[in-house]
């Protein structure tokens, strides 16, 4: 058995199973499949930097993605989704504090970890929005 073949078994049940959650009038499984998918992207966007020799600031833009993500998850919260691109944002900067690393190389891992989450972040609120 190849590679794609083993794809197109994983994706035809993979796809019943979104597409039952996407329209299924409960929204939490949705919600939190959406957010592993976008998690996982933001994984995988992590280890191709690193593979670039970008270091990133994995936990710091984990945490600024999941504040990102959490005004659409949960609703009633006190900071709105623009709020949430601020506060993770104000996060990344303040990692150069507790850092011993050279500024120079602070600049690079906080550019291209907000770069990452603001992307997959941003966009991936549309899916919560298409819903």
């Amino acid at each position: 058995m190849g590679p794609l073949t083993k794809r197109i078994l994983f994706a035809l049940p993979a796809m019943a199973v979104l597409l039952a959650i996407t329209f299924w009038s409960w929204t939490l499984p949705f919600q939190l499949a959406v957010g592993a998918g976008l998690g996982m992207a933001l994984w995988e966007y992590f280890n191709l930097a690193d593979a670039h020799r970008l270091k990133t600031l994995r936990v710091e833009g984990f945490v600024a993605f999941a504040l990102l993500l959490l005004p659409w998850v949960i609703r009633p919260l006190f900071w709105a989704a623009e709020d949430a691109f601020l506060i993770g944002l104000f996060l990344l900067t303040l990692s150069f504090l507790w850092s011993q690393r050279p500024l120079k190389d602070m600049v690079v891992s906080v550019s291209v970890t907000f770069f990452g989450v603001a992307y997959i972040g941003v966009l991936g609120t549309y899916f919560f929005r298409l819903r």
